[in-house]
């Protein structure tokens, strides 16, 4: 409800229009107001006016004196929610419709479904991006099933490589074990021999002023001295050549070969270490990418249930969208209904 208040001039703006007739007819059943009810008032000895006036759509008029025509001064609207006061040449700029109230609840449903359909696409878009990163995720993890099976054979034939080491360890240890025993036999036999060419040597002695007596015995004698000498002599030399050799079995550097593509136990023992070590820098690399693996799959599945939980909200959101849409033509509808039942009602109160 608003207050009209003001003052009545005539046209110049310069004189006041005493005791004038002013009238507000309601056009239709708006606002606050039924069809034709009107508010009629008149302004005071200085034209000035003041009355109230509910919401609705009128037709205003205005008498000068109870002599003269009522001239229609044309429509104004007051609108629902209006507060203040306006005189009337302020209402008679305001001239837009009242709508229903069946139309006004039809455009808040209407806004309420544009609103619920910007929601929809927002959701919409938030499942396509939440798709792109499922195919992202899931690709990552074909990658990575790939890279552990690539691990585990890798970790296999390692393993077998460490396996074969470790056997050719083994034979070179017990060949070596067999050498040293030979040149442990070797070394017992040349010092019992040294013994033996000692013990000679001091008969020979004992007897040199026997042998000086007969020349064909001392000189065969002699040759026979000379000759386990040299035996001596050569088996000493063999023994040290096994020894070397067996050293050589024994310590051996990395990748020098003792013999064509045969290589010492130091050689394999760090082969062995080597192969082993990797064996187990691939196991633990397989493990982890089994970890990765499991917490990708996991991750992959809470997107699947994000996706899934947000085509269901689209669904109930469409299914409500389309429910307000019903609405709207229901309400339309029946705006349209009661449109023309105000006009078929106005046609027959005019004839």
């Amino acid at each position: 409800m608003i207050t009209v208040k003001g003052c009545l001039t005539d046209a110049t703006g310069e004189h006041a229009l005493e005791h004038a007739f002013i009238e507000f007819v309601a056009r239709r059943s708006a606002g606050e107001v039924l069809a034709y009810a009107g508010a009629f008032e008149q302004t005071d000895t200085e034209g000035n006016y003041h009355f109230s006036l509910k919401s609705g759509e009128y037709d205003v008029y205005a008498q000068v004196n109870r002599r003269s025509d009522v001239e229609p001064l044309g429509p104004c609207t007051v609108l629902p929610g209006m507060t203040g006061e306006y005189d009337i040449e302020a209402l008679l700029e305001i001239s837009a419709p009242i709508l229903p109230e069946t139309v006004i609840a039809a455009n808040q449903i209407r806004d309420q479904v544009f609103e619920k359909h910007e929601e929809v696409a927002g959701f919409h878009q938030t499942v396509l991006q939440k798709a792109a990163e499922v195919d992202a995720h899931a690709s990552q993890t074909a990658q990575d099933r790939t890279q552990v099976r690539s691990d585990r054979e890798q970790v296999a034939s390692d393993r077998e490589d460490t396996l074969e080491a470790n056997a050719f360890a083994q034979s070179a240890k017990a060949q070596i074990a067999t050498d040293k025993a030979d040149v442990e036999q070797a070394l017992e036999d040349t010092q019992a021999l040294a013994q033996t060419v000692s013990t000679q040597h001091d008969v020979v002695s004992d007897k040199a002023a026997e042998v000086a007596q007969d020349t064909d015995e001392v000189s065969s004698m002699h040759e026979e001295a000379n000759g386990f000498k040299n035996s001596a002599s050569n088996s000493a030399n063999t023994a040290t050549q096994q020894a070397a050799l067996a050293k050589d079995w024994a310590q051996k550097t990395v990748d020098n070969a003792v013999e064509p593509n045969a290589y010492s136990s130091k050689h394999w023992a760090i082969k062995s270490a080597n192969f082993a070590s990797s064996a187990s820098n691939s196991f633990s690399s397989a493990a982890q990418a089994k970890n990765d693996v499991e917490t990708l799959k996991s991750e992959t599945e809470d997107i699947r249930d994000e996706a899934l939980q947000a085509r269901e909200e689209i669904q109930v959101l469409s299914t409500y969208e389309n429910t307000m849409w019903r609405l709207i033509h229901v309400a339309a509808d029946q705006a349209l209904r009661q449109f023309n039942f105000s006009e078929r009602l106005n046609d027959l109160e005019g004839s």
